[in-house]
């Protein structure tokens, strides 16, 4: 089984190293690459839940591999470490497993401050972030199963009380004058970087079905980096966007 990898491309810009607990994702994102792949081949897509063993080969793997001691591990590139209304004991066993190994913990997540399991998970973990795409109102209608943008924000304070590396990414990006918005507030104090991308694999009118949404990614990514800049917050930009620059 593979364990953990080396990452590629987009995911390489946000760690090195990573390891996917669970089969895929239950959020159900109306821009999921991963859904929109299951469904392209005419089958329904569903929450497979965890992979067979992960803890038992990842063990293995490290007991293998220790040039691994000491790195940074991203939680799941192709599903949510901390899935909403899902048994989430498996993240917090790979973490405790991987701290066994003096590893660090990197993840990112739609998650929410449900239980006390997620909140350990955050206080063995070394740097925590947050996927920010649009409002609570839109995310209702694009990202049905995951918690609500503000609800998410409840994770980084929780996070920032334990003294953890915090982060937002804002990609995709769903609602540009949101994240301006979101860059121009208070939640900046207690944010350590921001990743800025963009909506990939596909255009917001083909998302909404309303041809005249459309996003000017040249004008956001110049907003944005403008703000940051004023501001003095840490940030670094998506090769995706960046090339729209």
């Amino acid at each position: 089984m593979k364990t953990i990898y080396e990452t590629k491309g987009a995911a390489k810009e946000y760690c090195e190293l990573a390891v996917d607990i669970y089969k895929n994702c239950p959020h159900r994102c109306k821009y999921c690459y991963e859904k929109a792949k299951v469904e392209r081949k005419g089958n329904e897509f569903s929450f497979k839940g965890v992979r067979e063993n992960i803890i038992e080969e990842t063990r293995k793997y490290l007991e293998e591999h220790k040039e691994i001691y000491g790195k940074m591990i991203f939680l799941g590139f192709s599903a949510d470490p901390l899935p909403t209304n899902e048994d989430i004991s498996k993240t917090l066993e790979m973490i405790k497993l991987l701290k066994e190994f003096n590893c660090k913990i990197m993840f990112c997540t739609k998650g929410s401050l449900s239980n006390e399991i997620i909140k350990e998970c955050i206080k063995l973990s070394d740097s925590v972030g947050i996927t920010l795409t649009c409002g609570d109102e839109m995310a209702k209608i694009y990202e049905p199963y995951a918690s609500l943008p503000s609800e998410r924000i409840k994770i980084l304070e929780y996070a920032k009380k334990y003294g953890k590396e915090t982060w937002i990414s804002f990609e995709p990006v769903l609602e540009p004058e949101y994240i301006l918005n979101l860059l121009n507030s208070n939640l900046m104090d207690i944010v350590d970087i921001v990743k800025l991308g963009k909506l990939n694999h596909m255009n917001l009118s083909d998302l909404t079905e309303n041809v005249e949404d459309i996003i000017d990614w040249k004008d956001y990514g110049t907003k944005a980096i403008e703000i940051c800049k004023k501001r003095n917050i840490n940030y670094k930009v998506k090769y995706a966007l960046e090339k729209e620059l």
